[in-house]
């Protein structure tokens, strides 16, 4: 009578570990199910066709003299950049896109208007804290220019 005891738990083991894997797989599922996925850009594939501009914009921009800059500033909660000094300030244009990573939702964009000095102070104090992405876009006339960056936005001291 003892084998047969033997011989009942084996099959039982064996249909428990396959009920907790379907339990398992079911659960995945379901998680999986409402767990949204944010892509990087909604038009990747139309934005990838486009990418060669964007890599003539990046040459342009890294060919000049005295480049764009920026500096964020955790006590003023701005963002600061700084054009090249050499450029009237009445020629350039463009956009920033402050990108977030994690939550396309709270993308957001700038105009670029700088002032008579060159440089435009970007109040960022009511952005999300954490890790965002500055894509910056700008403009001389009808040459385009692009610089990227990343800034980790903190509370206020």
């Amino acid at each position: 009578m003892a084998e047969v005891k033997k011989n009942i738990s084996w099959p039982l083991g064996i249909g428990i570990i396959y009920g907790l894997f379907v339990v398992f797989l079911l659960i995945y599922l379901v998680y999986a199910n409402f767990n949204t996925v944010d892509l990087v850009t909604k038009d990747y594939y139309a934005k990838d066709l486009k990418y060669q501009q964007q890599i003539d914009r990046r040459d342009r921009t890294s060919g000049l003299e005295s480049g764009m800059t920026w500096q964020y500033s955790e006590r003023s909660q701005n963002i600061r950049l700084q054009f090249p000094s050499n450029i009237d300030p009445d020629q350039i244009s463009g956009k920033i896109i402050f990108f977030r990573p994690s939550d396309a939702q709270l993308d957001n964009s700038v105009t670029i208007n700088p002032n008579v000095d060159s440089n435009q102070d970007i109040d960022v104090g009511k952005l999300t804290q954490g890790m965002w992405r500055l894509k910056i876009f700008w403009k001389v006339g009808n040459t385009d220019y692009y610089n990227e960056g990343v800034v980790e936005i903190k509370p206020t001291r």
